[in-house]
């Protein structure tokens, strides 16, 4: 694989693109975020909702209270689990974005440096 060298205009076209990535994804991560908090809190409502249902009830042990309640508001804690594990890699995303902007900019002021 034969590559030129890297104009100084590429460079920067390329820096302004991942910025603009950059800022595209650190919006979504944003809206991630609050999709994850609502999830948790969907998830932890149903749960203490299933518990404080069931200590009405007949008498059981706290283990099976427990267990209910989690059968109860399973849905809602896979969804929870699921958005948080996006969250995570919309971290990673925006940690490689961040790392690409900055490698290009060493890119640029080697090319500056040779021209």
């Amino acid at each position: 694989m034969n590559r030129s060298p890297l104009s100084q205009h590429e460079v920067e076209s390329l820096i302004l693109s991942l910025s603009d990535a950059l800022a595209d994804a650190t919006l979504d991560y944003r809206n991630l975020c609050d999709s994850v908090a609502t999830a948790e809190m969907d998830y932890k409502h149903a749960y203490h909702s299933a518990v404080v249902g069931l200590a009405a009830g007949a008498k059981v042990t706290a283990d099976v209270r427990k267990s209910t309640a989690w059968l109860r508001s399973e849905r809602q804690e896979r969804n929870y689990t699921v958005l948080a594990a996006s969250k995570e890699g919309s971290r990673e995303y925006l940690r490689t974005l961040t790392t690409r902007i900055e490698a290009l900019r060493t890119v640029s002021a080697n090319v500056r440096g040779q021209t």
